[in-house]
């Protein structure tokens, strides 16, 4: 149960972090789900409080823990401050200190030894968010790490396109819905905005960002790319070990269990 979200679309329905102005109903709201859902099933993830003035984390996660909460997730800042300023670990850190039950971390981790950092500081496992859409083998870096390895350096090129592609695949085959007012496929314009993200450290991101502004098929994406990645040094390498993506049928999905 998500009362961390401080998106004001979101907030403005008394969703989200807004849930964090009325404990009592937020308590309702996950006891209901636990029951649902049984024992050891499901989980919600808070914030510190709606602002400085009410900061309601400690006493909200007490009372969700003996509801029957299986873990609970922080992201430690206030939901006013949306992404502004730095997570306030030290709270959390108190907060693990003072649970029964798993605490998982969330809020600025955008490297897999920002996740490491957070175990040490008694988190039971880490939610990778705006981390991970730079970079999605901060997953795997962090399972490295975890096991004693080393993460090692930035993404080859290589494997950066393979992600795209692999992305683009999954977005066409799980985002159904028609042409919007552009005329584009709703995966497409998702595709738009998430490439340059991937590469953002790469040179001649400004005038991909251009071109994708006005792309308008598949087709046109794909020889964006091609553009952009020919001549980049470890543009042909590719680890080959990205999984194809599955059907789209949800009967498909593997159980996720805490």
């Amino acid at each position: 149960l998500n009362m961390g979200c401080s998106v004001p679309k979101v907030t403005r329905t008394g969703a989200g972090a807004a849930l964090l102005r009325a404990p009592d109903r937020a308590l309702a709201a996950g006891r209901a789900l636990f029951e649902a859902a049984g024992p050891g099933r499901a989980g919600c993830k808070l914030r510190l409080g709606w602002d400085s003035r009410s900061p309601v984390y400690r006493d909200l996660a007490r009372r969700l823990q003996d509801a029957g909460a299986a873990w609970l997730t922080l992201h430690p800042r206030f939901a006013r401050q949306g992404f502004s300023g730095s997570a306030d670990y030290a709270a959390f850190e108190s907060l693990a200190n003072d649970l029964d039950v798993p605490l998982i971390a969330s809020g600025d981790l955008f490297s897999a030894a920002d996740g490491i950092r957070c175990l040490e500081r008694g988190a039971s496992g880490v939610m990778f968010a705006r981390g991970a859409l730079a970079n999605p083998m901060i997953f795997r870096q962090y399972l490295t790490m975890r096991a004693g390895g080393r993460a090692g350096g930035g993404v080859p090129a290589g494997t950066l396109r393979a992600l795209i592609a692999r992305h683009a695949r999954l977005a066409r085959t799980m985002t159904p819905g028609r042409p919007g007012r552009s005329g584009c496929s709703p995966a497409l314009l998702k595709m738009r905005t998430v490439v340059p993200r991937y590469v953002r450290r790469l040179p001649g991101v400004k005038a991909l960002r251009l071109g994708l502004v006005h792309c308008e098929s598949w087709e046109e994406l794909e020889a964006l790319l091609d553009g952009f990645f020919t001549g980049l040094p470890g543009a042909e390498a590719d680890d080959g070990s990205l999984p194809e993506p599955r059907s789209g049928n949800r009967e498909d999905a593997p159980e996720v269990k805490p």
